[in-house]
């Protein structure tokens, strides 16, 4: 069941049509990748690329049987519960509030559509190096390293550094097959732009996500079982982790739940529910690969939500979003003038459009600041 409500985000902007999915959701069919086949670029991946992230594509795929990948995730995923239980000073000496808490712990400082978010707690470091260019509140250049808990919480900065760099390595494997995909399809394409962004940017953000359990006190209004709000990210790529389940002892537990977790928002105006297994990395498509491939590939809106079942459980679910984007000064060009048609074809009503936000040859750090107002 999908309810649709339009508010207004700016004043002179498309209103947008939010979005409240209610259970029963259908099961996504996700497009799976072989880590090895990806190794040969000369392997054909084409039809399943198009099938992922095409026109008609859910904007996600995953990559399997990558090497090393449960060992990373069961060092990094539990921290999430460890770090957001932490005493509230120790957490308060984390947060950067001076750059926007766009580094270190944040939790009810960040706007959705209005609302501060206490549904999760976030901790964001640069996943490249430990310095991170940012502005602060005087919209001054500075640069700030990425608040490491060495003293409550040690283990988490080499197991954040670990999984960020196995999640970017494993993207440049596909992106290099991305980039011939387009490249087939758009000649005027620069070869291996999106291998250039993974590879060599320096400011990919990590945050590892802690979603807290729901209560009956929060059961409350439409939009309640949303752990998440939907949206689309507005960087270049997204790897997503595995979520895992931890329960209030702080063990991690199994939960066969087919109502909460990440849900997908179609080309055609369907839910998915997609379901990434543990031993796989989901990868979508943010709006920045979607003006730089001149649309041929498409953004995925989504959202999390959890579900009745897990109410009042003291269960939490955790993951990690690696977020990887261009340098700032870099302009938000498609290929050619000619595919910006093709680039804003296919706008999602259930989120800010493109064209509110984007201008074609303005940086991205211009197009950012636009995107985070908008969903503010």
């Amino acid at each position: 069941m999908l309810t649709f409500v339009c508010k207004r985000l700016f004043s002179n902007a498309t209103p947008v049509t939010r979005l409240v999915a209610k259970p029963p959701f259908k099961a996504a069919k996700v497009v799976e990748f072989d880590f090895q086949e990806l190794l040969d670029i000369r392997n054909d991946v084409s039809k399943r690329i198009e099938e992922a992230y095409g026109d008609n594509g859910l904007g996600i795929a995953i990559v399997n049987n990558v090497p090393g990948l449960s060992k990373v995730r069961d060092n990094i995923l539990p921290l999430g519960h460890k770090l957001a239980t932490l005493p509230k000073k120790k957490l308060e000496a984390l947060e950067k509030p001076e750059i926007f808490h766009s580094l270190g712990w944040s939790h009810g400082k960040e706007q959705f559509y209005g609302k501060y978010d206490f549904a999760k707690g976030s901790f964001y470091a640069n996943v490249c190096e430990d310095l991170r260019r940012v502005v602060d509140r005087n919209m001054k250049p500075t640069t700030v390293a990425n608040p490491w808990p060495r003293d409550s919480l040690p283990e988490l900065e080499y197991a954040f550094k670990a999984a960020g760099k196995k999640v970017t390595q494993t993207a440049a494997v596909l992106a290099r097959q991305l980039d011939k995909y387009v490249k087939e399809r758009n000649p005027d394409y620069k070869t291996g732009s999106l291998a250039r962004i993974i590879e060599h940017g320096d400011a990919h953000i990590g945050r590892l996500l802690h979603y807290f359990p729901m209560t009956s006190k929060d059961n409350t209004g439409e939009e309640a079982m949303e752990w998440c709000g939907w949206h689309n990210d507005h960087s270049a790529f997204t790897g997503l982790m595995p979520a895992m389940f931890i329960d209030k002892h702080g063990e991690e537990t199994h939960v066969d739940d087919k109502e909460s977790g990440l849900l997908i928002y179609s080309r055609d105006d369907q839910v998915f529910k997609a379901k990434i297994p543990p031993t796989s990395i989901a990868y979508q498509i943010g709006e920045t690969l979607q003006v730089l491939t001149g649309g041929e590939l498409q953004a995925t809106p989504h959202c999390v939500v959890t579900s009745q079942k897990l109410v009042d459980t003291g269960i939490s679910r955790n993951t990690l979003a690696i977020f990887m984007s261009v340098d700032d000064e870099e302009l938000m060009t498609p290929p050619n003038k000619k595919d910006i048609p093709r680039v804003l074809s296919r706008q999602p009503k259930i989120t800010p459009r493109l064209q509110d936000r984007w201008i074609p040859d303005e940086p991205f750090k211009s197009f950012g600041a636009k995107t985070f107002a908008y969903y503010s």
